[in-house]
């Protein structure tokens, strides 16, 4: 797909639609907004990425020449990236990131995915892959290569529970991001802290929570569990008032749909927060909401779950009552340490209560005797 005729930057931006989108549109306020004749004068070297068509235009985007342009660069190809080729994409990034690392300006998520390969030069010919994205391509061709035959009959064998995904469909299952070992969880996991963005909403919660679970089984240290917590934590967020306040403003002539939503929402104190993200959903896909997600809509499981205030937490196991100061406490003995391991216990004194609820009854069994003097 041609990018001419898109809006790709600032200047095809007539309507300052993607504008409007910008964190802190203000910011750009001062910039000095580029004449046709200022545009056409700046050397090639000012631009993140230069096309030349199969009709033999030139076509510019993204200018970098001062640091105005830079911030609104990386905006823009955060938001129309999609719209740009393979190539296209790891050459505007590469150049936008490194414009980004001269002015101390943070880079997007997916400016800095697609800059990770990098591009030797800013100027390609629309269609076609330059020798440096073809190595590109080879080099990863390679490394899957004296891999792939050594994995596939050992991953054969593996039960579901040791995939981040397993996704059902037209009669067959498809099995995806192995975890048998530590290594293989912390791989999932650094997967998922840097690409979520790319998953669907419901495949982020299945991923984040089938990685939170594989790492207490397997005591692996991913380091802080925050980025799977938003979208697998069994608690509720200190927010979910103001995401469901927010679809309201998305559908303000729909009395009955606020009136779901208002059900709903009457619903959190009985319901679990797992099945309460499932009802968002499920309301969204209805309302329409659905295709606002990541686009001004924050997805229903990061819109509920999150970290619950422990001092307010507790929860009965085998007949007695635990809370999070019993948790906290066990969490620093020496016999904790001893049962479950330094690497988990590290992890445990983080995020007691949600790795807690991740466990298997008997290991909570375990921890509420030693909280109660026990063992």
């Amino acid at each position: 797909m041609s990018v001419v005729g898109q809006v790709i930057d600032f200047y095809d931006d007539a309507d300052y639609s993607c504008l409007k989108k910008v964190a802190h549109p203000t910011r750009y306020g001062d910039m000095h907004v580029l004449t046709p004749e200022e545009h056409a004068s700046l050397n090639d070297d000012h631009f993140g990425l230069i096309i030349l068509t199969k009709n033999a235009h030139v076509v510019r985007k993204f200018p970098l020449n001062d640091e105005g342009h830079i911030h609104l660069a990386a905006q823009y190809f955060d938001q129309n990236h999609t719209k740009l080729s393979a190539v296209e994409k790891v050459t505007a990034a590469t150049h936008i990131r490194e414009a980004c690392d001269a002015y101390e300006i943070e880079a997007p998520q997916s400016v800095a995915k697609y800059a990770e390969d990098g591009a030797f030069s800013n100027v390609i010919s629309e269609g076609s892959e330059p020798p440096w994205f073809r190595h590109i391509r080879k080099e990863a061709a390679e490394e899957l290569s004296k891999t792939a035959s050594v994995e596939i009959n050992a991953r054969l064998s593996l039960p579901d529970e040791q995939y981040a995904l397993v996704l059902d469909g037209d009669g067959e299952t498809v099995r995806k991001y192995a975890m048998p070992d530590k290594d293989h969880v912390k791989i999932a996991s650094a997967y998922f802290r840097k690409y979520a963005m790319d998953l669907s909403p419901t495949h982020r919660h299945s991923f984040a929570k089938n990685v939170m679970r594989r790492a207490v089984e397997l005591d692996a240290d991913i380091g802080d569990f925050s980025h799977l917590v938003k979208w697998a934590s069994p608690h509720y967020n200190d927010h979910v008032d103001a995401h469901l306040e927010q679809r309201k403003s998305l559908i303000p002539r729909d009395e009955a749909a606020q009136a779901v939503l208002d059900k709903l929402a009457s619903q959190r104190d009985v319901a679990d927060p797992i099945t309460f993200a499932e009802a968002l959903h499920e309301f969204d896909k209805q309302a329409g909401i659905d295709k606002y997600y990541d686009r001004g809509v924050t997805d229903p499981w990061a819109s509920v779950l999150g970290i619950e205030k422990q001092a307010n937490w507790s929860t009965e196991v085998d007949g007695d009552t635990v809370t999070a100061d019993d948790l906290m406490r066990v969490a620093n003995s020496d016999k904790f340490r001893s049962h479950f391991g330094e690497t988990f216990q590290g992890q445990f004194k983080k995020h007691a209560v949600s790795v807690f609820d991740s466990l298997p009854t008997p290991e909570k069994v375990i921890i509420k005797q030693m909280a109660m003097g026990e063992i």
